[in-house]
């Protein structure tokens, strides 16, 4: 649907100026309420199903409705002075943009920076709006509502930058026979989900043409293209925006081997745990030493063989501390006389037994 644009003089004269100087002020504020059932009518009897050229006529309720590029040049009062000669942009569409300098275009329509996405071959495909000056953007949604329908925003193919480009650069436009051939190829689109456009022009030149518009349903234009639209959606994104260059091409790069990892150097050990250890030990070893004493003192009296402090020490010393005889093997003093006290009861056991046998004989021979 087509919107009424304001023409922004102090934020963007340049837009106003040109805007004037074409006399195209009817085409910023045409736009009114589209009737649907009479837009419909008109798209279904414009397409043609013959091989001659395009007499760009449908028919509405049985009247013949034109389309052609006087017919609307006359209703936007656009006058195209070329008579029968092409434009430029219509001169560069028929021959597929030959010979444009598209480093040029992104020069006049880009921010610094901006550019054209391209394809594996080089080809221009469209530029980002992000890409656009806030001028170009302004620009973009008028073309995009009121000359060429498009409903995808996010950026501009190239047929539509070239038209923006030869605006900008203040070439001749013959506006009717765009908007015609657009409304042309609408209806010959062989897709059936294809949005109408140009409805609010469509249903003024039905009624030019003498058909009844007055019956609904209608469709209201969309919400105007002003200075909130201009602040909003063409100055917002600006502010400190740095566009990328485009990537180089990526190099093929072989992974180096990693590097063989540095040994770690062995730092001087912790001694201070060992010694810790060590002394925890020590400690734990002299406790049993007390407990024995207090053991030894209890039941040195009742027991004459146990042995004295010193040999128990020397008994259960500290390792490497010991005293050992036979190469290690050895016993201390202490544990040679239990074995003394052991040998000597023995001994007088063995006295006693023969004792006792002696007097058995003598009893017997008496």
């Amino acid at each position: 649907m087509e919107r009424v644009v304001e023409q922004l003089p102090r934020e963007e004269p340049q837009f106003a100026q040109e805007v004037w100087r074409r006399h195209w002020s009817n085409l910023i504020s045409f736009p009114e309420p589209a009737n649907i059932d009479v837009v419909r009518e008109f798209y279904a009897n414009a397409r043609s199903y013959s091989d001659e050229p395009q007499p760009f006529t449908s028919y509405v309720r049985g009247r013949p409705v034109d389309f052609d590029a006087n017919t609307i040049n006359s209703f936007f009062n656009t006058q195209w002075p070329g008579g029968n000669s092409q434009c430029h942009y219509s001169d560069a569409l028929r021959t597929d943009f030959a010979g444009i300098d598209y480093e040029e275009v992104e020069r006049t329509l880009c921010l610094p920076r901006g550019h054209f996405h391209r394809n594996r071959q080089g080809q221009p495909l469209h530029i980002k709006r992000s890409f656009l000056t806030p001028l170009s953007k302004y620009w973009v949604a008028f073309i995009h509502a009121n000359i060429s329908p498009c409903s995808h925003m996010s950026d501009l193919n190239v047929s539509r930058a070239l038209l923006l480009f030869f605006i900008l650069q203040g070439q001749p436009i013959n506006v009717g026979n765009i908007i015609a051939h657009e409304i042309n190829d609408c209806a010959h689109t062989a897709l059936s989900n294809t949005p109408l456009g140009h409805p609010s022009l469509i249903t003024h030149l039905c009624e030019i043409a003498g058909v009844d518009t007055s019956m609904p349903p209608f469709e209201k234009p969309r919400k105007t293209i002003d200075r909130s639209y201009y602040l909003q959606y063409c100055l917002s994104d600006e502010e400190g925006q740095n566009i990328p260059a485009p990537p180089p091409p990526r190099r093929h790069r072989r992974n180096r081997p990693d590097s063989p990892a540095q040994p770690e150097e062995e730092g001087p050990q912790n001694t201070f745990n060992m010694a810790d250890l060590n002394a925890k030990l020590e400690a734990l070893h002299r406790m049993g030493l007390a407990h024995a004493d207090m053991m030894r003192q209890v039941y040195a009296s009742s027991h004459p063989g146990f042995m004295t402090s010193e040999e128990y020490a020397a008994r259960v010393a500290w390792p490497g501390d010991q005293t050992s005889t036979d190469g290690g093997a050895g016993t201390s003093s202490g544990a040679q006389a239990m074995e003394e006290d052991q040998s000597e009861e023995e001994d007088e056991e063995e006295e006693q037994s023969e004792e006792e046998e002696e007097e058995e004989d003598t009893e017997s021979d008496s």
